[in-house]
């Protein structure tokens, strides 16, 4: 099976970043992935960046630094947002497009998780490994004994796998909101 390891390296790493409902694995979402981007408008689009996984928040970086709020796309096309010309307010994405309404030419940071790389050599390592190597051991193995169907095993690696990729995220979010009281707040398109 030594042949086969980098095959279960790189199937645990897709699976962090991308969840496993079956596992109960979220999404891998910490800090270290986030990035920024300043997008340039072009009749109220731009395409996605290339390392786009997923979505944190995006604003028109103006004297008053305003924030676009997220419209799903069912949203958006019932408020009929598109070809109206002003100040964005809002965004939505479409296929690996983004589209923003009001339509301008204003360019927009872009706050989103970049997948993390992926390792392929022996002394490759990413911001993961060096925080979390039990999660790629604990991925390895679930991958390793689902193969070779020794099911119970694979069983309680896949649990050890989902709780370490869980707790990293719970950590990213505990940082996130520390010493915040979190508030709800009505949304309004208008």
């Amino acid at each position: 099976m030594t042949a086969l390891i980098p095959d279960f390296i790189t199937i645990a790493h897709s699976k962090m970043m991308r969840g496993d409902k079956v596992l109960g694995l979220e999404p891998l979402r910490i800090d270290d992935m986030l990035t920024e981007a300043t997008l340039t408008l072009a009749a109220g689009s731009v395409a996605l960046p290339s390392d786009y996984l997923q979505r944190k928040s995006l604003y028109v970086d103006d004297a008053c630094t305003t924030a676009l709020t997220f419209l799903p796309l069912e949203r958006w096309y019932r408020n009929a947002l598109e070809g109206q010309a002003g100040v964005p307010k809002f965004y939505t994405l479409k296929a690996s497009t983004l589209l923003v309404a009001p339509y301008s030419s204003d360019d927009v940071k872009f706050n989103y998780y970049t997948s993390l790389d992926q390792m392929t050599d022996d002394s490759d390592t990413n911001i993961l490994f060096t925080k979390a190597p039990h999660a790629y051991l604990y991925g390895a193995l679930f991958e390793a004994y689902s193969h070779i169907r020794q099911l119970s095993y694979a069983q309680n690696y896949g649990a050890l796998f989902a709780s370490a990729v869980n707790s990293l995220n719970g950590e990213s979010r505990d940082h996130e909101y520390a010493g915040d009281q979190l508030t709800m707040m009505p949304e309004s398109i208008y």
